[in-house]
């Protein structure tokens, strides 16, 4: 799991699975959870299914 303790951390998580992700559109607002565990590791994410259908 990836650790998410500072901002550039989440940036970087942000970059590697959300930015890169086929159904993620830049032009769109979006809206994208983190489900860290009590050790501050991303154990996945959500993202809003409105920001995927707009693409």
């Amino acid at each position: 799991m990836q650790q998410c303790e500072t901002p550039d951390q989440a940036a970087a998580y942000w970059k590697t699975h959300i930015a890169s992700h086929p159904y993620f559109n830049s032009e769109c607002e979006c809206l994208v959870d983190f489900i860290l565990n009590t050790r501050q590791r991303v154990k996945g994410h959500y993202q809003s299914p409105a920001a995927m259908r707009s693409k």
